[in-house]
């Protein structure tokens, strides 16, 4: 098809009832709706987080306006206890959670981002493993696909699967990572997904940078490696051009970055408000900013930067509720990601 049709050719798709657009490889809706429109700029949501003591997982997920700065409100609640080192992926109307911790499960669920309320079930994960259980994975999103990759259940695996974001059911196999791997960071354009870091087999942190075309079905490539940033517990995000990694293990305030559409090692972008590890695998993200935890103290704290102009992060608020403490392996979604273009 991508001889015979030329990158940017419209058509009606009248199953649909949807104007569509030729990427060069598919078909693509065009979008007719923004985050300006539906929720007064780029909404972030944070979910998974973990509250003292550590076996005693909050629900609780928080938004912020991306494009402002201050604290965080309270969204509504996810369906089950447990939800801290989770997947969250999104397209521009519904953000979506996947995997449970302590007990660990297979539950996936979604929530409605313009409109607060608690999150309704989508379905269960595919784990790839002999329980039916999923923990410490990363989420990677498109405008039409989720990617939920590695994690543990409850040995680590190298497991990519999918599910259609705005659809309902069990996630299905996409294909493998290079190697089994948990807790790593990621981030995506419209074509790539991109998985940074992680912890491997043995129980290191490494700094391998993977990605797949989030578009088809396949196992990932090799991208580069993180050059100072932590490799595990690291927090990713990005727009449609630039990824950047923040913190990690060990601890480090070091935020790098690289361009999605090339291949390499990550370049030194800035410093973090302080040394940060066991952050959310990803980050709430706008075209012109990135959302991150700032700090281990107060661990509570939110920091960005602007993606275009490197420079040091700078304060944004806090989370609102106590279930967001120390050690808030907390990921963040957004309905402006790079991933949406």
């Amino acid at each position: 098809m991508s001889n015979l049709v030329p990158v940017g050719a419209l058509r009606f798709n009248t199953e649909t009832a949807k104007l569509e657009y030729f990427d060069g490889t598919r078909y693509v809706n065009i979008t007719t709706t923004s985050p300006e429109s539906e929720t007064g700029g780029t909404r972030g949501l944070f979910a998974g987080n973990n509250v003292t003591p550590a076996d005693s997982n909050g629900n609780t997920i928080e938004f912020i306006n991306v494009s402002t700065t201050g604290n965080a409100t309270n969204f509504g609640d996810r369906t089950v206890p447990g939800r801290r080192q989770i997947a969250a992926m999104a397209d521009r109307s519904r953000a979506v959670f996947a995997g449970t911790y302590s007990p660990m499960g297979n539950t996936i669920d979604f929530v409605t981002i313009a409109s607060e309320g608690n999150a309704t079930d989508f379905g269960d994960t595919l784990s790839g493993g002999t329980n039916n259980v999923l923990t410490e994975a990363t989420g990677v999103s498109s405008s039409t696909r989720g990617l939920i990759c590695g994690g543990r259940n409850p040995s680590q695996i190298d497991v990519i699967s999918f599910i259609t974001i705005q659809s309902t059911g069990n996630a299905q196999d996409f294909g493998n990572l290079l190697e089994v791997k948990r807790n790593c960071g990621s981030f995506q354009s419209p074509t790539r997904g991109v998985i940074a870091g992680g912890r491997d087999n043995p129980g290191t942190s490494i700094k391998d940078i993977e990605f797949v075309t989030t578009s088809t079905l396949g196992n990932s490539a090799d991208f580069g490696d993180l050059s100072t940033a932590g490799g595990e517990a690291n927090m990713g995000g990005s727009n449609a051009i630039r990824g950047i990694v923040a913190g990690g293990v060990p601890s480090t305030d070091a935020i790098e970055f690289v361009t999605i559409a090339t291949l390499g090692n990550s370049l030194d972008f800035a410093d973090n408000l302080n040394a940060f590890s066991g952050g959310m695998n990803t980050m709430a993200c706008s075209p012109t900013r990135a959302v991150m935890f700032g700090s281990n103290s107060p661990s509570r704290s939110l920091s960005y930067v602007q993606f275009m102009s490197k420079g040091n992060a700078v304060d944004f608020g806090d989370f609102a509720d106590n279930d967001f403490k120390t050690t808030s392996y907390a990921s963040g979604c957004s309905n402006g990601h790079g991933g949406l273009g």
